[in-house]
């Protein structure tokens, strides 16, 4: 997962979310629990333009954390869905990264997503 996390972060920094999305698809394989992957692969999905994917992700998402947690996605996962529905993350803008605050300490080890040049 590290090492796909370090890919992901090299495509975030080429601005290549085709790349990233494979990558974090990837990730998903390997561990389809980790809600980091999920919204990664929210972010380069919407930067990719494709924000219809990114919330079918959310729901899928959910399901998943509902059906073998027990769980509702974190306060995180929420906001960055709310940000993807009202237009915020427009590829010409997006940071693949969310704001230091809103990421988790294992997110911040994990993931460390470098926000492409404008």
């Amino acid at each position: 997962m590290t090492g796909l996390a370090r890919l992901a972060d090299d495509a975030a920094t080429r601005s290549d979310p085709a790349a990233g999305v494979e990558l974090a698809r990837r990730m998903l394989s390997l561990d389809p629990l980790s809600e980091e992957a999920h919204r990664l692969l929210m972010r380069f999905l919407a930067q990719k333009d494709d924000r219809a994917a990114a919330l079918a992700q959310f729901e899928t998402c959910r399901h998943v954390l509902a059906e073998e947690l027990g769980v509702e996605p974190s306060p995180e996962t929420v906001r960055l869905t709310d940000r993807i529905r009202a237009g915020e993350l427009a590829p010409a803008h997006l940071g693949l990264g969310p704001p230091e605050g809103e990421r988790s300490g294992r997110e911040q080890g994990l993931l460390r997503l470098s926000t492409p040049p404008a």
